[in-house]
C-alpha cells in the first residue's frame, strides 16, 4: 500500500472513484463556511506480489454431502395437477407455481421430517400467509399436493 499526500480540488474522476467504496472523513477543525470544495488530500495505491508454493498436507478428508434440486423433475407433473385441480379457474399456472414451489420446499424441511399434513398446515399457513396475506385457501391444495409429491406420498 503506498500513500501520497495531496491537496488539491477533487475532479470528477475522484468524485466517480469515491462513489465505489467507502470514505472515511475526519472533522479537524469547526469553521463557517461560505462555499464548499471538495478537495483530495491523499491517494492510496494498492498492489500485490505474486508468489507460489507447494505443500504437502497430511489430515483427514471431510466429507460434504451435496443435496441435488429436484423440483424441475416435478414441474410437469405440477403443471397436469394445476390442470386437473385448477385450470378451469381462470388463474394461470405461473399463479400457482409459488405454492407447488412452497410445497415442495417444506418437504424437504428438516423440521418437517416426520410431520404429516395435519401437523404441519397451521405452521405452513402462517409463514404463507405472511408473504401471500389472504390466500391461503386458494392456494393450500396446490401447496399440499406438491408436499406430498415430494414425500413420495403421492
Amino acid at each position: 500500500m503506498e500513500r501520497r499526500p495531496v491537496d488539491r480540488p477533487a475532479t470528477q474522476a475522484d468524485m466517480r472513484a469515491a462513489q465505489q467504496g467507502a470514505i472515511e472523513v475526519t472533522e479537524r477543525v469547526e469553521q463557517p463556511v461560505v462555499a464548499k470544495q471538495a478537495r483530495v488530500v491523499e491517494e492510496v495505491e494498492v498492489g500485490k506480489e505474486v508468489g507460489q508454493r507447494t505443500q504437502t498436507v497430511q489430515d483427514t478428508v471431510r466429507r460434504t454431502d451435496v443435496k441435488v434440486e429436484q423440483f424441475a423433475s416435478y414441474d410437469q407433473d405440477f403443471r397436469r395437477h394445476y390442470q386437473t385441480a385448477f385450470g378451469s379457474s381462470g388463474a394461470a399456472y405461473e399463479q400457482y407455481a409459488p405454492a407447488y414451489r412452497y410445497g415442495y420446499d417444506m418437504a424437504s424441511d428438516p423440521r418437517y421430517a416426520n410431520a404429516d399434513w395435519a401437523t404441519l398446515e397451521t405452521d405452513a399457513r402462517r409463514t404463507w400467509e405472511g408473504q401471500h396475506p389472504g390466500t391461503w385457501d386458494r392456494f393450500k391444495d396446490a401447496v399440499r399436493y406438491s408436499w406430498e409429491k415430494a414425500r413420495g406420498q403421492r
